[in-house]
C-alpha cells in the first residue's frame, strides 16, 4: 500500500490517497514477482543502478530518428526463427548500455550528476530501451522519467523522450491536503476490495511459467478524509 498524490486536474489540486499498488504472489506464498517486470508483454529487467559521472561532454546530443516497423520474412516465420527482442541481455551488454547512458546525461542533464537511476533495460523493435527515474521525487501517479533509445550492435544512445512537458501541468496544481488517514485506517478500508486474481506469469529465473496470484484493488481511501473512491474516479 502505498499514499499517492492524485492530479484532479477539474479541482487543480493533488489529493492524496492510499492505493494497493499491483504484484503477482507466487503460488508457494514465499515471494513475488514486481508487476512492472513486464512492460508491453515484454520482459524487463528490472535495475536500481544510480548513474553518476565526472566529466561532462561540451559536444551537443543528436537525435536520430528511429524505425519502428518490425519486418518479418515469411521464411523466417516458416523456420519459426525466434524474435530478436527475445535474446536476454547479457552483463556484458549491461556494462556497454550504462557506460553510453553516462555519456548521454553527461551531455543533456550535465548538472545531474547521481539524480538518475536506471530502472530498467529491456528489448523491443530491435533496440534497447532504457528507463531512467529522478532519483529524489514525490510519490505521485505521474513521475519524472526519461526513455532512452539504444543501438542493439553499439550500445549508442540513439534517441530519448522526457516526460517533463508533460508533467508542466501536474506542476502548477496545489500542494496535497493535509494526511489525516493513517495507513492501518486505509488498509481496513480497502482490504474488504482486494482481488487475488490467478495468472502464469512467465519466471525468468526458472525458466517457464509458474501459477502466481495477482494482487490489486480498483479503489483508493483519500488521505484527508477517509473517503473510499474507484481509482479511475480519482
Amino acid at each position: 500500500m502505498k499514499l499517492v498524490e492524485f492530479p484532479v486536474i477539474e479541482q487543480k489540486k493533488l489529493v492524496p490517497a492510499f492505493a494497493i499498488e499491483e504484484i503477482y504472489i507466487k503460488n508457494n506464498c514465499f515471494s513475488t514477482l514486481p508487476f512492472e517486470i513486464f512492460v508491453d508483454d515484454k520482459f524487463s529487467l528490472q535495475m536500481d543502478k544510480v548513474i553518476e559521472w565526472d566529466d561532462n561532454i561540451q559536444k551537443t546530443f543528436q537525435g536520430k530518428i528511429l524505425s519502428l516497423i518490425e519486418n518479418v520474412t515469411p521464411d523466417q516465420a516458416f523456420q519459426r526463427e525466434p524474435h530478436p527482442d527475445l535474446r536476454p541481455i547479457t552483463e556484458e551488454e549491461i556494462k556497454k548500455c550504462v557506460s553510453n547512458i553516462k555519456k548521454f546525461l553527461s551531455q543533456e542533464y550535465t548538472n545531474d550528476s547521481g539524480k538518475w537511476a536506471l530502472k530498467s533495460l529491456y528489448r523491443d523493435k530491435g533496440y534497447i530501451h532504457a528507463i531512467l527515474k529522478a532519483k529524489e521525487q514525490k510519490e505521485r501517479v505521474f513521475k519524472r522519467k526519461v526513455k532512452l533509445f539504444i543501438d542493439a550492435e553499439t550500445y549508442k544512445v540513439l534517441n530519448y523522450m522526457d516526460n517533463k512537458p508533460f508533467l508542466k501541468m501536474y506542476m502548477e496544481l496545489d500542494e496535497a491536503e493535509e494526511i489525516k488517514i493513517s495507513k492501518e485506517d486505509a488498509f481496513e478500508k480497502l482490504k474488504d476490495f482486494i482481488e487475488l486474481t490467478p495468472y502464469y506469469v512467465y519466471d525468468f529465473e526458472q525458466g517457464y511459467y509458474i501459477l502466481c496470484g495477482k494482487l490489486d484493488c480498483q479503489y483508493a481511501v483519500k488521505a484527508n478524509n477517509g473517503e473510499v473512491v474507484k481509482l479511475n474516479e480519482m
